[in-house]
């Protein structure tokens, strides 16, 4: 599912510290680099019915990817961790399937408990 924009070019990279040991933080970056999709439409006959049904189709650009993240996480306990996380940094819109824009930065705070 990941291939549905038909990418030629895709790179990834994380990067992981532990400055203590309890603390953890986490960059990324992700590249997708000539993304198309096939877009299908009919056109339909003239009212006259002069024409019949014709399936077209063209490649629609959508856009570079250009995400940047960055989290941290905190184990307070071995059960329980509080974590960060920033997404899409940079603020880069692009079309995602389906036509629709992509989000803008967003973030996420939250906390984990494993039992």
């Amino acid at each position: 599912y990941k291939w549905r924009d038909g990418a030629r070019h895709v790179f990834t990279g994380n990067l992981t510290v532990r400055p203590v040991s309890r603390l953890e933080i986490t960059a990324g970056m992700e590249w997708r680099c000539g993304r198309r999709m096939v877009d299908y439409f009919i056109k339909y006959p003239d009212p006259d019915g002069s024409s019949s049904a014709i399936f077209q189709y063209t490649l629609l650009d959508l856009g570079n990817v250009s995400n940047l993240t960055l989290g941290a996480s905190y184990a307070f306990t071995p059960s329980l961790t509080f974590f960060l996380r920033g997404e899409n940094l940079l603020n880069h819109r692009h079309i995602i399937l389906g036509d629709r824009i992509s989000q803008g930065i967003t973030g996420l705070l939250g906390a984990s408990y494993k039992f």
